[in-house]
């Protein structure tokens, strides 16, 4: 299993393979650190997986206050438990006094799902599973 880190200046990935080497080709500062968190402020953490996706089904992640949101069938978001792209929009929404239903919103996976239902339109791109 391979593990993503963002914090406000990197992303750290705690190993590498080919798939992983493209897209840090297009992101500058990614870099490779299995222990970045263990210095760092991790804002998000990501999971990229083979065949272990039904240990992480297992974990109690509530009791970290965290959740697992899946996004693609080989990948997961750890967050904390009030962290979503829906809570996102409401908290610009809010900042700029825009009501959520003014808001359009673009996405691609289930992790959107959310947001799709918090706008007042919401746009399916790519391969989005029917709703």
């Amino acid at each position: 299993m391979i593990h993503k880190f963002d914090s406000a200046t990197h992303i750290a990935w705690s190993d590498e393979n080919d798939r992983l080497r493209e897209f840090n080709a297009v992101t500058p500062n990614s870099i490779l650190d299995p222990e970045y968190y263990k210095s760092n402020i991790v804002y998000q953490c990501s999971v990229f997986f083979n065949n272990q996706f039904d240990k992480m089904q297992d974990i109690d992640f509530a009791q970290y206050d965290l959740k697992l949101v899946h996004w693609h069938q080989i990948g997961a978001d750890i967050l904390p438990v009030d962290a979503s792209k829906a809570r996102g929009i409401k908290d610009v929404c809010e900042y700029y006094a825009v009501d959520v239903s003014e808001c359009m919103a673009f996405g691609d996976g289930m992790n959107d799902l959310e947001m799709f239902d918090l706008v007042g339109f919401a746009v399916a791109m790519g391969m989005l599973s029917p709703l």
